[in-house]
């Protein structure tokens, strides 16, 4: 038997989820949308690694509940860990099963996705495009100033392709992110964050803008977070929109 050093090392496997909620008011009445975003994965080599990521909606108003499922997502992802530096580069792809019926419920389900997305301020929104499916590529990059914290720029490129309903035609999706990480004390981090995602170049808005602010608390079991994100801007922002804000709670995954 070869040394334990010199052992392959058994693929490590873990799991978090992220809870977004929000609320939207119409006239009379107001619904409350749970957004679960459930994520597992796989590191089958240092550098290599495999993340499936699946959303789930609940909306909640005077009349009832109704449920739906996000597109889910598999992506590879290839690492990079240098002295100072984080590199990550990534390609997935979504599955369509986001889909809502004709008629008055299919407006219902169109509302529940619209809004879920916005509780992301539309990052990563083909997982929440019905009767479609994307590929997402991706890239991130971490400075990191030892215990001082680090600093974060993604970006993402994702084709869009109709494939179920009346979905047709290709759109583009692209978004960009810049997050900082700065330590407060040993065990807490705070992680302001600013976010542009740039729309179809069909659509009415042509972005679509956010802040927000994270609160991770470092433990022995994980990373668990509460934050909250506010949209900026059109479709969904409090300057001139629809005043859409997210809410989240979870537990991380690194990557």
């Amino acid at each position: 038997m070869a040394p334990a050093a010199n052992r392959e090392e058994t693929p490590t496997f873990a799991f978090g989820a992220d809870l977004g909620t929000t609320t939207a008011g119409e006239t009379n009445a107001t619904t409350v949308i749970l957004a679960p975003l459930l994520d597992a994965n796989l590191m089958v080599h240092p550098a290599v690694a495999f993340d499936l990521t699946w959303g789930f909606i609940w909306a909640i108003d005077g009349q009832g509940s109704t449920g739906r499922v996000g597109n889910p997502m598999l992506s590879g992802t290839y690492r990079l860990n240098l002295p100072e530096w984080r590199l990550r580069a990534s390609v997935g792809a979504t599955a369509p099963l986001a889909s809502y019926p004709l008629g008055p419920d299919g407006r219902l389900y169109a509302f529940d996705y619209n809004q879920t997305a916005g509780i992301w301020g539309l990052w990563n929104a083909w997982l929440w495009t019905p009767n479609r499916m994307a590929i997402p590529v991706g890239a991130r990059v971490d400075r990191m100033f030892g215990s001082d914290g680090s600093l974060r720029a993604e970006l993402c490129i994702a084709p869009v392709f109709g494939v179920r309903g009346d979905a047709s035609g290709n759109d583009t999706f692209m978004q960009f992110a810049v997050e900082g990480g700065l330590p407060v004390g040993d065990h807490f981090e705070l992680r302001p964050r600013v976010q542009i995602v740039v729309l179809p170049s069909d659509s009415v808005d042509r972005s679509q803008m956010a802040l927000g602010v994270r609160g991770v608390l470092k433990t022995r079991y994980g990373d668990y977070f509460g934050g909250l994100l506010v949209n900026l801007d059109k479709p969904y922002g409090i300057f001139g929109g629809l005043e859409r804000w997210g809410l989240h709670l979870g537990k991380e995954i690194g990557l």
